[in-house]
Order: structure tokens, then C-alpha cells, then sequence
């Protein structure tokens, strides 16, 4: 009995219809036929295994029932040739899910099945991850911080972590960090940790989601959880992460601009060894600063590849950035709290800090290296009133977020030439239908404005560096319009035509990206205004004169 289990073998017809029949399972699923031999296992490992209970008689009546149940369910022969999820799975709750796969062996899949099979594990992990955040939560409630104690900001013992991170072998500090998230998440966020027991949210996204509302103030927590979790679980996590930054920034009762000033002291650079003589450094710095760093880099990086250049990307922008400070260390001349940032052997010019240290920066491009002539970009949107001073909306840095509107002012100053974004009232942007084949400069910058990232399932490369593809093609029919634009990385782009996608673009500007497998993913553009066909002009009026 110890070993005391249901298997199911093939059998013949008859047989196979008498069993269910008995077992009053006629005409039903394969799913419902399979969760109920889930049960009767159960059942019997909990009721009939020698040890299970000590001291209670052993009901041989239960066993014989049990070993029929278990004779007829074996006849039945429910289980594929190949195993597999069975249709309908999705609908399943994750503890009934757990079991159904682990009568699967996922190297007997094909791909379908794999890609199936792979989400129903995440369904699950989800699921058990959020008994792991409950069970922490439980945890701060049992460990109240008592007497002089100063505890922490969710009132809980700062001995607890001790606790939690030896039982987990775990640092103290990443057991704090979990103990405050979960008591965050539990006392405050209770949609989120439902999403999670549903299995649609794993623990990255709801860290995200966690982190991002640590410092509102509670009677705002509601209109965060509402902005940051509707189909969270369909985006990457950093999507989750960017898009909670935004409900933040959009909800936050202190001013993003006093909020910079103050995160801005915390500037540094730093260094983390690392295994086979290798190391990283770090640093932190104003947004606007680093993203124009950052696209330097890759400008000057893309400069360099050619035919006969070796290097990958990556391994080309950490030479780059050695080069420029190892080698022309005294290139670059900074003043305040200003940084300047130089352009291959050129020279630098900062900007005079203003009263709020947002002074921005841009290289000369005066040298005569390989950068020569290369110069820090980067893409600012904001608000008419904005940049009239008439509003203290803050602006939208590309590759980031939301920044101070001094700081959006500021970039905006430094700018040669301006996108005009014609939009109606309802913030909807407005293009013209073009018959050219290529797009036009204003019109891909346009397409990359809109779409912040590559369009591709879970693709956050930023739109810049992305090329603009057409959805329909155009010997299909597809036309040259915004509507059927959308801003693809390389490997993207390349899967779209030879990998077998199939992809549909929506008047919002999102698409959705269908694999050979039939499995669906929606890409939605970074940028909150949507996009609308031009309508058709009104009629023209009859006792009106003519312009001319």
C-alpha cells in the first residue's frame, strides 16, 4: 500500500466506455476525466498509505473502493499516446494545473504543446509565489516591533529578517527587502497579490509594481494598483517597471522637480568585481545625462562596424567608453554639477548649471578619430504649455520616462529641429496618407516617437535604433502611413519574414504578433496618444465663394 497509486493503461472500447460510465464520467472531457483521477490519487495517498495516520484502524472497505475507482479510471485509457495539456487548460486554477503537469513529460512536447506547456508552469510558479509573499507577510504580523524598537515603515521587528534569512540562506538585507514588499503588497496592493494567486502575475512583475508604489502615500495606492495592473502579466517586466514609474510620477503629491533635486545628491560610481578578470562599473547620474551618455556610446559604437570590424555591439561600446576615458582623460572639461561628455578625440562644452543642477551637455564633434563629428542625441516630448512655462507637466525622455520640466525645457533648448505632432482633441495624432514607398525622415521619427520600443513580443530595444517596417508590405498593398508603420529591431524584423510571424497593427498603433504555433503576444507603443486615420473632409458648402 505504501506504493498504492493509479496509472492509466491502454484499454479496449468497451471497457473503456463501461469504466466511465461507472464512475458516472460518461461524455466527459479529457480534462474533467484527468482532474478527477488528480482527486482520487489524493485522496488516496492522504487516506490509504501505511503512516498516514498513525492510530487509525485501516478501513478495508475505502481500499477495495478505492482500487475499483482506480481498475475502472485505468480501463478508461484517458491519457495520450503523447502527453499533453488538455484543451481548456487555461480555465484551470493553478493548484488543479500543478497536478495535470506532472503527469506531463515535457521532452515528449511538440512545439506547440512546449510553448503550452511552459505557460501553464508559469501560471503555476506564479501561484506558489504568492503563498511565498503571504506566508512573508504572515511573518511581519508575528514579528511586531516591541518597545524602543524603531522597526520600519510597515511595523514590523527589524530582527525578523534575521530570522527569514538564515532559514532561506539568504543576506539579511535581501530578506529585509523582501519582508517590506511583501507587507506592502498584502496590506496595500490586495489586487495585485489576487493576480498573482490567479497565476497572471509572477514576482518580477509584482516586485515592480511593489517597488514602484513604495513611497505614495496610502489613500493614492488604489489609483496606482488601477493604472499599473490591467494585463500586467502580458507585458515584459520592464514594460511593468515603466509603466508604474509613470503612475507614480503621475500621482505623487511631491513636485518630480523637488524629487530630482533631492535624488540627484545621490550621484556616484562605483566598481563590482566579477569572475575571470572581468569587473563593472556603475554609475548614477540625472537621467538626461545618461541616456545622452548611453547614446553617444552607441553612436560612436554603430560608427565603427563595417565589414571588416569583428566585434559585436556590445563588445564595440565598451571600447568605446574605455577609450574615452582612458585615453583622453583630460578631454572633457566640466563645470557645477554639470558633466561634460566628449566625441571621439573632439573636446567637450557643458552648459552652465541651472538653479535645479539640470544643465545638459552635447560634444563638439571637432576631433579627427573615428567619432569625429558624432554627437550626443536624445528625444524629448513635452507639452506646448510646458515649454511655454505655463505648465509644470513633466516631459518624457526617450529610452526613460518622465523627467523634471526644467529638465525637458532645458533638452528642448539644445534641440536644431523640432517634430511637429499635430494631434485632435482627444490626443490623437493626426498623418497624412503618402504613395511613396520609403518613408519619409519626419514620418520614421514620427513612427519611433509613437512606438518608444521595437513593436516585437517583449522587445524593449529602443525605437532609434530600430528600422521602420511596414506591417503590410508594400507589394502586398500596404501603404506608407503611420498606420502601418511600426518601429522593428533586426532579429524582429528578420522573424517577421523568414520566421513565420504574422503580425496585425491596430488603430492604436499596438500590434499583435502571431507565431507558426498559433500563439498570440500584443505589443503596445510606448507613447500614451493613439492613432486615427485622417477622416473624410466635410462636403464642401455650396454658398460659400471659392479661396481664389
Amino acid at each position: 500500500m505504501d506504493n498504492f497509486q493509479f496509472d492509466f493503461v491502454a484499454a479496449p472500447e468497451p471497457d473503456r466506455d463501461r469504466g466511465l460510465r461507472a464512475l458516472g464520467l460518461a461524455g466527459s472531457s479529457l480534462l474533467e476525466i484527468m482532474l478527477h483521477k488528480v482527486l482520487l490519487d489524493a485522496w488516496a495517498e492522504e487516506n490509504l498509505a501505511f503512516g498516514g495516520r498513525l492510530g487509525d484502524p485501516f478501513d478495508e472497505a475505502a481500499e477495495e473502493a478505492a482500487a475499483e475507482a482506480g481498475q475502472v479510471l485505468a480501463r478508461a485509457a484517458v491519457l495520450p499516446e503523447v502527453p499533453g495539456l488538455p484543451e481548456g487548460w487555461e480555465n484551470l486554477a493553478p493548484a488543479a494545473l500543478a497536478g495535470v503537469l506532472e503527469r506531463i513529460d515535457p521532452e515528449a512536447l511538440d512545439d506547440v504543446g512546449t510553448i503550452d506547456y511552459l505557460q501553464a508552469s508559469a501560471k503555476t510558479v506564479a501561484w506558489l509565489q504568492s503563498g511565498r509573499v503571504k506566508a512573508l507577510n504572515r511573518f511581519t504580523e508575528l514579528r511586531p516591533a516591541e518597545g524602543a524598537e524603531t522597526g520600519n515603515a510597515h511595523g514590523f521587528s527589524s530582527c525578523a529578517a534575521t530570522e527569514i534569512a538564515a532559514a532561506l540562506a539568504q543576506p539579511r538585507g535581501a530578506a529585509q527587502k523582501d519582508l517590506a514588499e511583501a507587507a506592502q503588497l498584502c496590506g496595500h496592493l490586495p489586487a495585485t497579490v489576487e493576480a498573482m494567486a490567479a497565476g497572471t502575475l509572477d514576482l518580477p512583475r509584482v516586485t515592480a509594481i511593489a517597488r514602484g508604489s513604495a513611497d505614495l502615500p496610502e489613500n493614492l495606492l488604489p489609483a496606482f494598483e488601477a493604472g499599473v495592473l490591467p494585463k500586467a502579466g502580458e507585458i515584459t517586466v520592464e514594460s511593468v517597471r515603466a509603466r508604474a514609474r509613470k503612475a507614480r510620477e503621475r500621482l505623487h503629491p511631491e513636485s518630480l522637480t523637488v524629487r530630482h533635486e533631492k535624488a540627484n545628491q545621490s550621484r556616484n560610481v562605483g566598481l563590482v568585481p566579477q569572475d575571470d578578470g572581468m569587473a563593472e562599473v556603475w554609475f548614477r547620474c540625472s537621467a538626461d545625462k545618461a541616456v545622452m551618455v548611453f547614446n553617444l556610446v552607441q553612436a560612436l559604437a554603430k560608427k565603427l562596424q563595417g565589414p571588416e570590424e569583428t566585434r559585436t555591439l556590445p563588445q564595440l561600446r565598451a571600447d568605446v567608453i574605455t577609450d574615452l576615458l582612458v585615453n583622453n582623460p583630460g578631454a572633457c572639461n566640466g563645470t557645477g554639477n554639470t558633466t561634460g561628455t566628449c566625441t571621439g578625440a573632439g573636446t567637450c562644452n557643458s552648459s552652465t548649471a541651472t538653479s535645479t543642477c539640470n544643465g545638459s551637455c552635447k560634444g563638439t564633434g571637432t576631433g579627427t578619430g573615428a567619432g569625429a563629428g558624432v554627437t550626443a542625441s536624445v528625444a524629448v516630448t513635452l507639452s506646448l504649455e510646458t515649454a511655454a512655462r505655463l505648465s509644470e507637466e513633466p516631459g518624457e525622455l526617450a529610452g526613460y520616462g518622465p523627467i523634471p520640466p526644467e529638465m525637458a525645457r532645458n533638452l528642448a533648448g539644445l534641440a536644431k529641429s523640432w517634430l511637429l505632432v499635430l494631434t485632435d482633441e482627444y490626443r490623437n495624432a493626426i498623418a497624412a496618407a503618402k504613395d511613396l514607398r520609403h518613408p519619409s525622415e519626419w514620418l520614421k521619427r514620427l513612427v519611433r516617437l509613437r512606438d518608444g520600443h521595437c513593436s516585437g513580443p517583449g522587445c524593449r530595444v529602443e525605437a532609434k535604433f530600430c528600422e521602420v517596417d511596414h506591417t503590410i508590405a508594400w507589394e502586398d498593398g500596404g501603404k506608407t502611413v503611420l498606420e502601418n508603420l511600426k518601429a522593428a529591431c533586426k532579429p524582429d524584423h528578420r522573424a517577421k519574414h523568414k520566421g513565420g510571424w504574422k503580425v496585425t497593427q491596430h488603430p492604436d498603433g499596438s500590434t499583435t504578433w502571431k507565431s507558426r504555433t498559433g500563439h498570440e503576444w500584443t505589443s503596445t507603443p510606448e507613447n500614451s496618444w493613439s492613432i486615427r486615420p485622417p477622416t473624410e473632409p466635410p462636403p464642401p458648402d455650396l454658398y460659400t465663394p471659392p479661396p481664389f
